[in-house]
């Protein structure tokens, strides 16, 4: 996959989880040689948020074709959908910032 659709599903993702109180990245994960025959490899979403200082997760893997086929923008947002019903509402840093 061309990594100028990776950069639009990031800007994508950005976007759209900007009043959430998460952040969201996607990366390409290579196929897998070894299957026989090779696939296309897949998309890794990851939505990170944080409670406290407890950092929470939420991923999803999509085939390369299923993103080609359904478009940047419904992918992302299938996933920030997915992510905003898994990760409870969390603050936006882990960090402890206090003034003297």
């Amino acid at each position: 996959m061309d990594q100028t659709i990776i950069d639009d599903l990031n800007r994508k993702l950005s976007q759209l989880t900007a009043p959430l109180w998460l952040t969201a990245t996607v990366r390409q994960i290579p196929p897998d040689l070894d299957e026989t025959p090779p696939g296309d490899g897949e998309i890794l979403f990851q939505a990170v948020t944080w409670r406290g200082n407890e950092r929470l997760e939420h991923t999803a893997a999509y085939p390369v074709g299923d993103v080609e086929s359904l478009g940047c923008e419904a992918v992302a947002s299938r996933f920030v959908d997915a992510a905003r019903q898994a990760l409870p509402r969390g603050t936006r840093s882990p960090l402890l910032i206090t003034g003297d």
